[in-house]
């Protein structure tokens, strides 16, 4: 986890339950909260340790007892079904957005780009300061650690997938590879104004398309994960990525 995102973690977390909230959709900070708990305990069980971070021998050995392990497995190792609960709200407060924002006296095309520049003003100032902030000679200074173990390795295209939200489709994200899901986050962002116009002007083809995307994404997950035999591993995501995916090196060759 990094030092300003757990900075402001925390200072949300303390506002969860030191804030009045009147809006009718202040139930959903209960499901915040379970996801929140199982991330950080998942981190904290299987990543959290100093020979983890070291990649020793050691760190290896209890990465995979706790994987195997029927009952800590699936809570401290796999971390997934948090990461859904936040796509899920993400998904949902989204839909809510372009609901209330949205002009039907407007374009889509304008109505679109106005959605997806507020969603980008919320995500990507935050994350391209951290970047600039952990991969310079600040983040080398005050957290050698984390530096050496996440940052060290990190080449010039590898960031700028990150500053394009791309990451999450490269061969292996190694390079501060936990900022995947704010890629997978900008992608759902993109999918987002298309999926509910569709559901709006042809309902029965858009629920066919959500029913299809979410049928196959659960298939391919499940697959790979009974496959490679990785079901209670954090990184359950990544031989899909090797096997199908290259398209972030790709683009980043392309642009840089």
């Amino acid at each position: 986890m990094s030092l300003p995102y757990s900075i402001i973690s925390l200072f949300k977390f303390n506002n969860l339950f030191t804030s009045k909230y009147n809006g009718r959709f202040a139930f959903l900070d209960i499901f915040r909260f379970i996801a929140l708990c199982w991330v950080v305990i998942n981190h904290l069980g299987s990543e959290g340790r100093l020979d983890i971070l070291r990649r020793e021998k050691s760190g290896d050995l209890f990465k995979q007892n706790i994987h195997e392990h029927p009952i800590f497995g699936p809570i401290l190792g796999n971390s997934a079904l948090g990461v859904e609960i936040f796509l899920f709200l993400s998904g949902f407060l989204a839909a809510r957005s372009w609901q209330r924002h949205r002009s039907v006296d407007r374009p889509f095309w304008l109505n679109a780009s106005g959605f997806l520049f507020r969603r980008w003003l919320r995500l990507a100032p935050p994350t391209l300061a951290f970047i600039y902030i952990a991969a310079g000679p600040l983040g080398k200074w005050a957290l050698p650690q984390f530096f050496h173990s996440m940052v060290s390795n990190c080449s010039s295209k590898q960031l700028f997938s990150h500053v394009l939200f791309i990451n999450n489709f490269s061969k292996i994200p190694t390079c501060m590879g936990w900022l995947w899901y704010l890629g997978l986050d900008w992608q759902c962002y993109l999918l987002t104004p298309f999926l509910l116009y569709l559901l709006e002007k042809r309902p029965r083809f858009g629920i066919s398309v959500l029913i299809i995307m979410i049928g196959g994404s659960v298939f391919i997950r499940g697959w790979h994960c009974q496959v490679n035999g990785i079901c209670n591993n954090s990184d359950v995501d990544i031989p899909v990525s090797e096997e199908y995916f290259n398209i972030g090196e790709e683009l980043t060759d392309r642009w840089w």
